[in-house]
């Protein structure tokens, strides 16, 4: 009984006892009364005592998922992202991690962060960084390495998991049940390359995890795509919502900003940045086919017209809808127009 509890999370409402039965109903509840008390788990108790009484029943079920939840986002914490290893990215192969652990890690995710262009500006003004969740569009544009200092070596994360957590996701399933190199047994930790940031590679996994993620605004884009890459359609409809919601004055995602800007320098001069870039994110609805963020960035962009319709960026963004008409009708209608 004990055993169905830890596993199930089910009470059995009948002890199955019968009249040939060698113990008594009395010694049998004296027994899990005992073992509840060894094992800590009261709750155990409560449940018997509860009986057949449904609303009980489900209450205290649905009190069970929700302690349940929170053990695992407390151990999740303790373990895996305590345990996350930061290192040089030319050195992350490197790394041996045995598989007698005591988080009982079985695999290593790895995560890359991306260059960015804070060191190759002279000290002084400071220039507001371009968004790292910019889906980048075609040929990166190169920067030239300061010449005054020595470029920062690339850095990686190294997250300790968990394969039973990792079955969740279909990419993942797919991997570790087929003749992939991840899915063979070696000595030490497979180490199993993301494409995406150690930040975003994080969300995932608080999601994969605990279900309960929050996602910035300027992480929304990457994350959106890395749901899409892993095939994580719930966790990319939340990236979605968190898009689509920039903006918008009635909003009730606990952790969104509504704000898609915000202010960069002193009081006297002060900028606003953007967080995250509308024409990434209507792109991101064109190549994903994702209607709701294509239908909030047109909003946006009409809500907002004066401010972009002298921007060479708006004009390319028209000729790329107009280029979506597949076939040539005698009225063509170019969606972002409309």
């Amino acid at each position: 009984i004990a055993l169905r509890y830890l596993y199930l999370g089910d009470v059995p409402s009948d002890l199955g006892l019968s009249s040939k039965s060698q113990v008594t109903e009395e010694e049998v509840f004296k027994g899990i009364d005992k073992v509840s008390k060894q094992l800590e788990i009261e709750s155990l108790w409560e449940g018997i005592l509860a009986g057949s009484d449904r609303r009980i029943a489900r209450q205290r079920h649905q009190d069970e998922i929700a302690r349940g939840r929170a053990q695992i986002e407390t151990w999740y914490r303790e373990n895996v992202l305590r345990h996350k290893i930061e290192i040089d990215s030319s050195k992350a192969q490197d790394v041996k991690w045995t598989r007698d652990n005591g988080i009982f890690a079985d695999v290593l995710l790895r995560a890359d962060e991306e260059a960015t262009s804070e060191d190759t500006f002279s000290p002084g003004i400071e220039t507001p960084k371009a968004s790292t969740s910019n889906i980048p569009i075609g040929p990166a544009r190169s920067r030239s390495p300061s010449r005054s200092r020595q470029p920062p070596s690339k850095k990686s994360v190294l997250f300790p998991v968990h394969r039973a957590m990792l079955l969740r996701c279909d990419y993942f399933q797919t991997m570790f049940t087929s003749s992939f190199l991840e899915a063979q047994l070696t000595p030490h930790l497979q180490i199993i390359s993301v494409a995406c940031t150690p930040s975003v590679l994080e969300i995932v996994l608080d999601f994969l995890y605990t279900e309960n993620c929050h996602i910035p605004i300027e992480e929304a884009l990457d994350v959106l795509f890395a749901a899409d890459m892993l095939f994580l359609e719930k966790l990319k409809t939340k990236a979605a919502t968190v898009i689509s919601t920039i903006g918008n004055g009635t909003m009730n995602l606990p952790h969104a900003d509504v704000n898609n800007a915000e202010r960069v320098g002193d009081a006297e001069g002060e900028v606003e940045v953007e967080k995250i870039n509308v024409y990434d994110v209507i792109r991101a609805g064109w190549f994903l086919k994702i209607q709701r963020l294509e239908e909030f960035s047109a909003r946006y962009l009409a809500y907002r017209l004066e401010q972009y319709i002298d921007e060479e960026e708006f004009e390319e963004l028209i000729q790329e809808s107009a280029s979506r008409i597949e076939k040539r009708q005698e009225t063509d209608s170019i969606e972002l127009l409309d």
